[in-house]
Order: structure tokens, then sequence, then C-alpha cells
């Protein structure tokens, strides 16, 4: 399907709370719709359509705008699926569940912005570790003011991640690629070794 045609079928489909709006110089085609129909739109693309998530791109202005970001193959183009909602509100609907990509870049958003995930099964601890920093610091917002947040630090005496693996001998490991100070890659290679 064309874009051009995606946008006649956006509009069909969700006739209140969307708005299609393409470019045809870019081949890029922007779904406006409000914070409840975000999962539905974007399932559509990826489950029905074939589109590609492409990422998460977080936008501050007088409100949070969030743009998910899909990738069609050949004159599918790209389409941005668009949302706000006041920053005080901090409250979206989660579409990870639909789209699996979409879950860290979501905990990202959440950790770095203050943003709160509806119906998210993991967040919280992706990148500003509590052993380290406090929850509710974000330092992406535009407010951040780093001293005061360094200052103000508490961090949690006993720490420790979060675990997800229970199973006796499972463990998680992140895997490559690390960088050194040289800039130079390094590839890991996991075994496991077991009863057969």
């Amino acid at each position: 399907m064309k874009i051009q045609n995606l946008a006649v079928q956006a509009k069909s489909l969700w006739s209140l709370g969307v708005e299609p709006t393409l470019d045809t110089s870019s081949n890029m085609l922007k779904i406006y719709c409000n914070n409840e129909q975000t999962p539905q739109v974007c399932d559509w693309l990826f489950t029905q359509l074939g589109y590609h998530f492409a990422g998460l791109i977080v936008k501050e202005n007088s409100l949070c705008e969030l743009c998910y970001l899909f990738v069609g193959e050949k004159t599918k183009g790209y389409v941005e699926v668009i949302t706000d909602a006041l920053f005080d509100t901090k409250s979206f609907n989660s579409i990870s569940s639909l789209v699996h990509a979409a879950d860290w870049y979501e905990r990202e958003a959440e950790d770095l912005y203050g943003i709160y995930f509806r119906n998210h099964p993991r967040l919280g601890d992706f990148i500003l570790h509590d052993d380290v920093w406090q929850e509710n610091v974000k330092p992406m917002r535009k407010n951040f003011v780093q001293k005061t947040a360094l200052l103000n630090r508490k961090p949690k005496e006993h720490w420790h991640p979060r675990k997800i693996v229970e199973e006796s001998g499972a463990f998680i490991m992140t895997v490559g690629p690390i960088f050194s100070g040289e800039a130079e890659s390094v590839n890991l290679q996991l075994e496991t070794i077991g009863e057969e």
C-alpha cells in the first residue's frame, strides 16, 4: 500500500481523534492521535501493514509530545504516530505489549523524562540506577538543574538490580559492543554448560 492510500485508510478507520497529514515531498505521513488510540494505530501499522518500528522521540514544548517512528519498505514510506499530553499528566498508554521493540524506548523515556507508560511491564531502573540516582530525577527535562539534583542526591544504600530471571542457574548478561578508551569494539561470546 502506498503512503497516500495509507492516509486515507487511517482516516476511515479512526474518524474521530486521529488526524493524518501527508508530506509527499519526503514520503512522510504524520498521524496525530489521542493517547487512547495510540496503541491501536501503532498496532495497525506494525501487525497488519508490516511497518518496522524505528524509535521513539520525546519533545518537550508546552506539552510532552511522543513521536513513534515507523519505516515501511519501498513505497510505504515513513510514518510518525504523534500524541501529546501535559507534562504534569506524565502518563501515556504503552505500546510495548503490541510492538515489543518499543519496550526499551519507553523505559528510557520514563527514566530520563519522568513519563509513566500505563500497562508497561518493566518500568524503572533502566538508565539511572538507584545506587547513584534517586527516583524522580529527570535529567532530560528542560528545567533540570544538575547542581541541585546532585546536591540533594540520596541514593539507596542497599540497592541492587531488580531480578528479572528467577530460574535456578539463569542470569542476564549485557552483550557488546563494549568500547574501550581507544574506541575499540569487543565481541563477546556466551557459552552455557549444563547437563544434557
